[in-house]
């Protein structure tokens, strides 16, 4: 975590219940947070790594986790907020930079329609899947990318 931190690929928001926004660094009532989100540059899309290997191409949407109890309070929805304008400066340094627009993605677990459908709202459509092991379980995710 603290690599990721550092990394400035990453972009790293924090959701608390007494912040208005999230990315909001202080704490002032001692919460803890209830959710956070990451976004990376330059991550290859899983199942695209065989087509383009150029990370430069890439823009990931890593993490996006609420606690249970805040599901429906506005949390994941701040946090998406957060990470769609990073998304919106990255793609424009990206085409500033001559290198056109990179390819926005995310992978969700296939059995998680609520969070299919939250992405959906934020204009991601499914694209792909991949499989995965977890131990000794066969996962799988499908891969969304952010249509224009």
């Amino acid at each position: 975590m603290r690599r990721e931190l550092a990394d400035p690929d990453f972009s790293t928001f924090l959701a608390f219940p007494s912040s208005s926004q999230p990315g909001d660094d202080r704490d002032e009532q001692g919460d803890s947070p209830v959710g956070f989100a990451t976004l990376r540059r330059n991550s290859v899309k899983t199942d695209h790594a065989h087509r383009n290997p150029d990370p430069a191409a890439y823009v990931e949407v890593k993490r996006l986790y609420v606690d249970q109890a805040f599901h429906g309070s506005g949390a994941g929805r701040a946090l998406m907020d957060c990470l769609m304008r990073e998304v919106k400066e990255a793609c424009a340094a990206a085409k500033q930079a001559g290198m056109g627009t990179p390819t926005v993605w995310l992978g969700v677990w296939e059995g998680n329609a609520r969070a299919q459908r939250f992405y959906e709202k934020y204009g991601f459509r499914e694209d792909g899947e991949h499989v995965f092991m977890v131990g000794e379980v066969r996962d799988r995710d499908l891969l969304f990318v952010l249509r224009e």
